[in-house]
């Protein structure tokens, strides 16, 4: 079952509730001027993922919560070898892209009501920074350590 967040007053079709905030998110996460993210971001990027992730997630195995590697584009619920989704979750219907990781990583518990994952990442800035690592990292071959 879909959230109200997903679907518009007929229940039938996607939409994003703000469409300033995901334009300001798509900003951020994709630079205009196609320019690569420096070295700086990305370590700091990768640090904040690890203090903020980590602790559930890896990226290239599933441990409390599924393997985030190659998480982009991938149907919510169906992490290779990972058991423990809700059936809210597996139902949601959801694929992951920047603007579905950033609703659901302001609010999983609003986003699909009914999910396991509690875990809030409030700040605008350090959810886009987060999203960046995970695009950036499925480019790149790397093991967690």
């Amino acid at each position: 079952m879909q959230s109200d967040l997903m679907t518009n007053n007929s229940g039938n079709q996607p939409h994003v509730a703000s469409w300033s905030a995901a334009f300001a998110v798509a900003l951020a996460l994709f630079n205009i001027g196609g320019e690569p993210a420096s070295a700086q971001t990305v370590v700091r990027d990768e640090s904040l993922f690890r203090a903020r992730c980590s602790s559930c997630h890896a990226l290239d195995r599933n441990r409390w919560g599924p393997a985030l590697g190659g998480v982009l584009g991938r149907r919510a619920g169906a992490a290779a070898g990972f058991r423990y989704y809700s059936a809210a979750l597996r139902a949601s219907g959801v694929v992951w892209d920047d603007i579905t990781l950033d609703r659901w990583l302001d609010s999983p518990t609003r986003m699909v009501p009914g999910t396991r994952m509690t875990v809030r990442v409030r700040s605008r800035e350090e959810r886009v920074a987060i999203i960046r690592y995970l695009r950036v990292s499925a480019t790149r071959p790397r093991a967690d350590p």
